[in-house]
């Protein structure tokens, strides 16, 4: 399937300029699967146009999505560094994929009410906890993040080889991606380098969304594949 869409929706809890100022700010995104602030539909923040909470809606088509294993992992990495900049309550995005149809769902664990949070771990509500996170596939309500009726987990869990949640870097690639880091500690702030040079081998995959977590992070910036601008050192 060339064709995909992927389209979703983000429930703000109180601080909707904070969220839409970053939003704003993502700007233009070189790296596929692209990620644009014109992708977002803002809402209408005008009361009674809407009610208690406001919702940030998004929607794109992609071409091959889901070919390869760096298109779930970066779509997560993007989306997840977006979440924990604004103020979201819950968020889920529905991926019409090559292997398939899936739903992302995401909770802010910092909004779960105390007297919740015995019900977000319950067996049957299936979710996997991190530390910023409560994350969920198939279709949930954006209240209370209990599966559809219809949840079944070899239909609505992704299975595809190399792929887990939270996202798990190849170990091979850790170690490559730390080696580059020990190179750039003498490497000038503000220095343009490429990969290749630096290390001999051309840039992968494994290695690529590691880097591009280090860039959502602050480390480094890129506007081109392979060349690398070290922004402070890992």
């Amino acid at each position: 399937m060339e064709y995909n869409s992927i389209y979703g929706v983000i429930k703000i809890d109180r601080d909707y300029a904070k969220s839409v100022a970053y939003i704003k700010s993502i700007g233009e995104d070189p790296f596929y699967p692209f990620i644009n602030t014109n992708m977002f539909g803002l809402g209408e923040y005008v009361r009674p146009y809407y009610y208690e909470n406001m919702l940030i809606t998004f929607g794109t088509t992609y071409k091959n999505f889901g070919y390869r294993l760096i298109d779930w992992n970066l779509f997560i990495l993007k989306i997840e560094n977006i979440l924990r900049n604004i103020d979201f309550k819950h968020a889920k995005f529905h991926i019409d994929s090559y292997t398939g149809d899936f739903v992302f769902y995401w909770v802010n664990k910092s909004k779960v009410l105390s007297h919740w949070q015995n019900d977000y771990k319950k067996d049957e509500w299936k979710l996997i906890e991190t530390d910023e996170f409560y994350f969920g596939f198939g279709d949930r309500p954006l209240t209370t993040p209990d599966p559809d009726d219809r949840y079944k987990k070899e239909l609505d869990e992704l299975d595809w080889e190399g792929f887990s949640y939270p996202v798990k870097f190849s170990e091979e690639a850790l170690h490559k991606v730390e080696v580059f880091n020990k190179k750039m500690q003498s490497i000038q702030i503000g220095t343009t380098v490429k990969f290749q040079e630096v290390m001999g081998e051309k840039l992968d995959d494994r290695i690529f969304e590691i880097l591009y977590d280090l860039k959502l992070k602050g480390y480094y910036s890129f506007q081109h594949y392979g060349e690398i601008t070290v922004l402070k050192h890992a």
